[in-house]
């Protein structure tokens, strides 16, 4: 079997597995859940991180208290979604997805306002914004 071009081939052991190939075929279907269940919070956090890393970049920037509780907040936020996930499935992460995604609401919001009010203060130069 060909892969990658005529010059390669598949290893003798297969490709790497993510969970639905020859390794997860020996799973029982609670090994397979669990092993999935991992995946998924690990692939939701890898998502969500650039999202927060630019988020508290360019706030950190202009409000570094604000973006201090918040980076908390999301820290804690993110661990508890990606432990709950993991260990009690897809219902398991809402309290973890609700102590991140409500300041980060919260947050996009505040740093909107008071952008906006600084640009009309002329507090803030809009060379740095863009």
């Amino acid at each position: 079997m060909q892969a990658y071009g005529a010059h390669k081939s598949v290893s003798p052991i297969g490709f790497p597995d993510s969970g639905n190939g020859k390794y997860a075929q020996k799973f029982t279907y609670k090994q397979w859940y669990v092993m999935a269940c991992h995946q998924r919070a690990h692939m939701n956090f890898v998502e969500n991180l650039p999202l927060n890393l630019i988020l508290l970049l360019v706030m950190g920037l202009y409000y570094p208290t604000i973006t201090l509780v918040y980076s908390i907040s999301a820290v804690v936020g993110r661990f508890l979604y990606c432990a709950l996930y993991a260990k009690k499935g897809a219902w398991g992460r809402m309290l973890g997805m609700v102590m991140d995604r409500v300041p980060l609401i919260s947050f996009i919001l505040y740093m909107t306002i008071m952008l906006a009010m600084d640009l009309f203060k002329n507090e803030v130069s809009l060379a740095v914004l863009g």
